[in-house]
């Protein structure tokens, strides 16, 4: 049996960063530029059970989506979502109940091989309400700083099939297969000929569970069809012969074996 080993290079990884937010409104992306940082705060509540004085678990509740959010500056998009409406251009009655958004932003994993910028994660809020903390504003001198701006971020979550409710997803860029990755963020930033939106949880969560590089049909005539949507998957050596990659086979025997599609 192999030895434990720590610190071997490559796996001593560190979270640093926040980058590309973008405000969801109305069927509408904009980005979030002065995005300073995204505090997320993790609800879970753990009640002791004991029987006969002795303790037998934890009972855990787990808490929804919440976080603290500054930024320098935000886009003007996001006013009725702080609960500011207009009168007129350029009037605004303040104290009016905010609207609900959805927000979208990018956090880096890095390691002691790339360095800080090795991998990211993309994290997408659904059904956020913002409240707007307290905010000072100082006489200008020449000591002046910006000083950020902040909200409490909450969601309400939504219905997933097979797991718990949520508001939040991750994408992992160092686990999350490329094409599929690619795909996801034209959606969301946008592309040659495209706009930028953000799906519906149900919507992006069929794409994400759905999703093949190379689908297999058992055609239940004894033969089999390998299906792509991209390049260099499935390969023609002669007019007979193929080859496919980005399957799962598994051989029964010397000459008979099981294939069928895969995730990256």
């Amino acid at each position: 049996m192999a030895m434990l080993k720590w610190n071997q290079t490559g796996t001593n990884k560190f979270h640093s960063g926040v980058d590309r937010g973008v405000l969801y409104a109305n069927h509408v992306a904009i980005p979030w530029n002065g995005l300073v940082s995204v505090t997320q705060t993790f609800n879970q509540a753990r009640t002791p059970v004991y029987y006969d004085g002795v303790k037998l678990h934890d009972l855990i509740t787990v808490g929804d989506f919440e976080a603290a959010l500054t930024a320098f500056t935000y886009p003007d998009e996001f006013e009725p979502y702080q609960g500011e409406r207009a009168v007129v251009s350029g009037v605004f009655m303040h104290d009016q109940t905010p609207e609900t958004f959805s927000l979208s932003y990018r956090t880096f994993v890095g390691d002691d091989v790339e360095g800080q910028s090795a991998n990211y994660k993309i994290h997408i809020i659904y059904n956020a309400t913002a409240s707007p903390t307290t905010r000072e504003f100082l006489t200008l001198s020449n000591d002046s700083t910006l000083t950020p701006m902040a909200w409490n971020i909450t969601a309400v979550p939504e219905l997933v099939p097979g797991f718990r409710p949520t508001a939040h997803i991750v994408l992992d860029s160092a686990r999350v297969d490329p094409n599929l990755l690619a795909e996801i963020e034209a959606l969301l930033y946008g592309g040659p000929g495209t706009d930028p939106y953000l799906p519906s949880l149900t919507a992006l969560f069929t794409l994400m569970s759905s999703y093949f590089r190379v689908e297999i049909v058992d055609n239940k005539d004894g033969t089999w069809s390998a299906i792509t949507e991209f390049d260099d998957y499935i390969t023609m050596l002669s007019g007979w012969e193929f080859e496919i990659d980005g399957i799962e086979a598994t051989y029964l025997d010397a000459s008979t074996y099981v294939v069928s599609d895969t995730l990256f």
